[in-house]
């Protein structure tokens, strides 16, 4: 089967651009975003000390993207099981048609630069190490002109974050048209309202983390950190979601940037970067194996 190669570099190129175009679409003045300190609830992991980062400045940020990432694999240990080690060597990235050219890359500073030359990881093994990379460089390239919020219509702290009623259905990751999965119009329809069908089973709810399937995918969203992302004075909030087919190997790795308008309003989608995993069985294919 004639390689696709192309598809990946596509994909890889597409995520940079849309991070990068979201950033500069900001209407925010860096001079006076220089003094901001974000506080992260899912923090960023490095290689070297201090590995942990929950707390992030605008005039750190350029001295975090040339720090080197820390990763997990997983490791088949036998029978089936699969046991996650931390992963400090970085990723091998490559492009050409048949992936002749490679470059080993550690940083978020390598990590884009190289993906902006067209390089990509290459299978299903390096695109699992790459979505480390796009969590931590992605949520540093979205805080470059982030900025202070003027107001908030978001719960609080202390209130619950992921209230079913205020999910639209359309943020619940699906494989095709929302009617023609549905059966019906979902405009107006809520997680809750899914979950009183019996559609839609939630698994975990707790102040930071929701997770939540339905017959064929399950969900998982992570707070990351709160900000006004696009300039707009209204606070939103960047979630780091997880989505993966049950009992199959697609997996999708996304950021996401939600908001609300109005103390009234449902939440509504800002911002959505996209990162796939590839069935195995595709994934070969696609390369001509």
């Amino acid at each position: 089967m004639k390689s696709n190669r192309p598809f990946y570099i596509a994909l890889s190129y597409l995520f940079a651009l849309t991070i990068t175009a979201f950033a500069q679409e900001a209407k925010v003045d860096p001079k006076k975003t220089e003094d901001i300190t974000f506080e992260l609830t899912k923090p960023l992991k490095f290689v070297d000390r201090p590995r942990t980062v929950n707390f992030i400045t605008k005039a750190n940020i350029e001295k975090l993207r040339n720090r080197p990432i820390l990763a997990m694999r997983e490791i088949d240990i036998g029978k089936g099981t699969l046991n996650q080690q931390l992963f400090d060597e970085g990723i091998t990235l490559r492009k050409g048609r048949k992936g002749e050219e490679k470059i080993q890359v550690r940083t978020c500073k390598e990590y884009d630069d190289a993906l902006l030359a067209g390089y990509a990881p290459d299978g299903t093994w390096e695109i699992g190490v790459a979505s480390y990379f796009k969590y931590s460089c992605g949520t540093l390239n979205l805080l470059q002109k982030a900025t202070r919020h003027k107001r908030s219509f978001l719960p609080t702290r202390n209130q619950e974050l992921f209230d079913l009623t205020l999910l639209p259905l359309k943020l619940f990751p699906i494989v095709s048209d929302y009617e023609q999965t549905y059966g019906r119009d979902i405009e107006n329809e809520t997680y809750h309202d899914q979950a009183e069908k019996g559609e839609l089973e939630v698994i975990e709810n707790t102040p930071h983390k929701f997770v939540c399937k339905d017959d064929g995918l399950k969900q998982r969203l992570t707070e990351v950190v709160r900000a006004d992302f696009n300039g707009d004075g209204t606070e939103d909030i960047l979630f780091h979601e997880a989505v993966a087919a049950i009992d199959a190997t697609y997996r999708t790795y996304n950021l996401i940037i939600l908001t609300r308008k109005s103390s009234r309003a449902k939440y509504e989608m800002v911002f959505k970067s996209k990162f796939v995993m590839l069935p195995k069985h595709l994934d070969k294919a696609l390369k001509g194996e």
